[in-house]
């Protein structure tokens, strides 16, 4: 849940000791109606040490949090290392095998494909538009990942499966009236200049212009 839902279920005094959210890119800890609340961060920059105690207050167990900052100075766990490295020696042969080639740095930063027009949100959609021969194809901006630039070069698997590490990503055809599509981009839009992955990275082919084109403008596409 976003942390304004953890915040609602502190306070709707359900009896709930600890909160650990997740969702959010940030860390925060933080106590609402004697509830804990802990963000943990991400990409695993942050740990959280949290202790909770038998005594009440109030009704609600004691929690207590630490923060951990993970830094370089962090000796690694040998065991949880050989498990990795012993990972990654066996993914690597696959990871590494070249599928394609760019002549252009590729914008997979998270304020390039949630804020703005990406080329790599242009290239994709207009794969999408060109194997399904569709006339819109859209595709919201939190799909992409790994909060990079791609050098001109070689594009490994690896850097695939950075971009689009989740299976869940499917493409959907669906037939929509032009409201409904007006609709699907203003949502998607809704929440700008907010750092959201709702955004959307849009490919429209159309014989004409269409009767929203002044909408589309004035969001910057």
């Amino acid at each position: 849940m976003r942390v304004h839902n953890d915040e609602k279920l502190a306070m709707a005094d359900t009896g709930v000791d600890l909160i650990l959210g997740g969702h959010d890119h940030f860390y925060q800890a933080k106590t609402i109606n004697n509830t804990h609340i802990v963000k943990g961060g991400t990409d695993f920059r942050d740990l959280t040490l949290v202790k909770v105690y038998k005594e009440k207050v109030n009704g609600k167990r004691l929690v207590q949090s630490e923060h951990i900052t993970v830094t370089s100075d962090i000796p690694e766990n040998p065991e949880i290392a050989a498990i990795v490295n012993d990972i990654e020696t066996r993914c690597q042969k696959n990871l590494s095998r070249v599928v394609g080639f760019t002549t252009t740095p590729l914008d997979l930063t998270a304020t390039g494909t949630r804020q703005q027009e990406s080329n790599v949100g242009d290239l994709v959609c207009d794969l999408m538009c060109r194997e399904y021969k569709a006339d819109a194809t859209i595709i919201n901006g939190g799909s992409f990942r790994s909060d990079s630039i791609v050098a001109p070069g070689p594009i490994s698997l690896a850097v695939l499966t950075e971009m689009f590490p989740y299976d869940s990503d499917i493409i959907v055809p669906v037939a929509l009236t032009g409201q409904e599509l007006l609709e699907v981009l203003e949502h998607g839009y809704s929440a700008y200049p907010a750092h959201e992955g709702r955004f959307l990275q849009v490919h429209l082919r159309f014989p004409k212009p269409p009767p929203f084109r002044h909408s589309i403008h004035a969001l910057s596409l």
